[in-house]
């Protein structure tokens, strides 16, 4: 059978003029099938993409609740204070850390009530401060959408009870169908304003210290350059070191450096001066700083002992030095007057004919001299120190005294104590003593004269004595004697 083919006659411009084509209608099914072919892939695109879409918002949805209850979750179980305020400063809503921060206990006593009920500034001032703050978000905000961070430092929530707590507030507006909100971080910093408060009077003792000190303290920048000084080292100077620092960089026309002093460089050297600006901690030993009208006032030499500390930062470089000079020139005077006198003591110890002698309470010897050493048997003072005084005392003497002075203190006077020496001769001695406080414990100064001589002197003394006493008896017997033999001569003439 054959197959009837229709023929349509189309037009198809060419060439400025339209001419007939024939078209069969197997040719106008295959273009038909082709546009419905696009069109079914076109809705069927058009389907999955609206399927896409709607997934995606689903996905949006789960993950905003997600996100809203984690950001619930994270609030309410964070220590910090959260709130929602609305434009005029009422509380939306807020975490149970915001409700303890401002004293009360239920949600009710918060939301819907106004800030201004607790909130102050560091000048008293609540509701108007409140406004004031409030006002200036609106402002800044405009008709704005992006949002708005502020941080507010000084101010405070006042409990029910009277007590106040010091807060920091991180606060962001934003621009919402319901109107401006604005979400506030609420932070309790008692501790951090205890910490400061102790800071700033450790730093007002540190000060009080600084200047109060006896000890002259000077700090210098890390470059060598002076920055501030205490009243000691004005003392120690003689005038203000401002002053002279003034004075100085007047006329040199330079800013004073200590690593440039020449005396300093003098005394230390170049390199060990920089190596304390580079970190090493230094104590001299004590040196003579010579006057001059940059360095003193006093018209006196400064015999100081001075040290050097660096003070590090937190990544360990210096940043500044200390320098305090300990000053000994009056105890250096003291200490020279006090070899003097010393010395004149040793002296007069020395050539003195008295022994002198330091003994412990329980008459261990301390020091001597060579009398003492003589007197007490011996050649040299190595031979009885750290040694018993008693061992060469006769019998039991000058023991109640000695008691008698370490109970009572004081002095003991005309003492006789009898020495025997190595070789079996006594020396008797008449003896002093006096008690000493001294740092090391109580002492006994023991004088020590001997007194051989004089006792010597005093039994030949009395032998003349008693030599005269018998002669003025002899005499006086013979006297009554030739009395009684005139009267019998007398009388046997008479008889004659």
């Amino acid at each position: 059978m054959a197959v009837r083919r229709s023929i349509f006659l189309v037009g198809v411009w060419t060439g400025g003029e339209i001419k007939p084509v024939n078209v069969t209608a197997e040719l106008i099914a295959l273009l038909i099938s082709i546009l419905m072919v696009i069109g079914l892939s076109l809705g069927l695109s058009a389907v999955r993409r609206l399927n896409q879409r709607l997934e995606i918002s689903e996905i949006n949805r789960k993950t905003l609740q997600e996100s809203e209850l984690k950001f619930r979750a994270l609030t309410e179980s964070s220590a910090v204070g959260f709130v929602v305020l609305d434009a005029k400063g009422k509380v939306l809503e807020c975490n149970e850390a915001y409700i303890e921060l401002t004293g009360r206990r239920e949600l009710d006593e918060v939301v819907g009530h106004d800030l201004a009920e607790w909130v102050v500034n560091d000048r008293d001032e609540s509701e108007e401060y409140v406004r004031e703050e409030l006002d200036k978000i609106r402002d800044e905000l405009g008709e704005a959408t992006s949002e708005l961070t502020q941080q507010y430092d000084g101010a405070t929530v006042v409990h029910p009870d009277g007590k106040t707590i010091p807060v920091i507030v991180y606060s962001s507006a934003m621009q919402t169908p319901s109107g401006l909100q604005i979400l506030c971080l609420v932070r309790d910093i008692s501790e951090r304003e205890e910490a400061r408060k102790k800071l700033e009077a450790s730093e007002k003792q540190a000060n009080l210290l600084f200047d109060n000190s006896p000890i002259s303290t000077a700090i210098y920048s890390s470059e060598g350059y002076f920055l501030r000084a205490n009243k000691a080292h004005d003392e120690l100077w003689g005038v203000p070191f401002q002053q002279l620092l003034a004075e100085y960089n007047s006329e040199l026309e330079e800013d004073f450096n200590i690593l440039e002093d020449p005396q300093l460089l003098e005394i230390v050297g170049s390199e060990k001066l920089e190596a304390i600006f580079a970190g090493e901690r230094l104590v001299l030993e004590p040196v003579t700083y010579r006057a001059s009208e940059y360095n003193s006032r006093t018209g006196r030499d400064n015999y100081v002992m001075t040290s050097f500390f660096p003070l590090h930062n937190e990544n360990g470089d210096v940043e500044r030095v200390v320098q305090m000079h300990v000053d000994l020139t009056e105890r250096a005077a003291t200490e020279k007057k006090l070899r003097e006198r010393e010395a004149l003591y040793q002296a007069v110890i020395d050539s003195t004919n008295d022994g002198f002698a330091v003994l412990l309470p329980d008459e261990t010897v301390v020091d001597a001299n060579e009398e003492y050493v003589r007197i007490v048997g011996h050649t040299d003072l190595s031979e009885i120190k750290g040694r018993i005084s008693r061992q060469w005392v006769s019998d039991d003497m000058g023991i109640e005294e000695r008691e008698e002075l370490i109970k009572t203190g004081g002095k003991k006077h005309g003492i006789r104590i009898d020495y025997k020496h190595p070789d079996g001769s006594i020396v008797p001695a008449e003896v002093s003593g006096a008690m000493v406080e001294t740092e090391s414990g109580p002492q006994i100064v023991v004088l020590a004269r001997d007194i051989s001589e004089r006792l010597e002197s005093e039994e030949k003394l009395r032998q003349v004595q008693k030599m005269d006493a018998i002669g003025k008896l002899t005499g006086g017997v013979a006297h009554d004697f030739n009395n009684l033999l005139a009267v019998v001569f007398g009388n046997a003439e008479l008889a004659l």
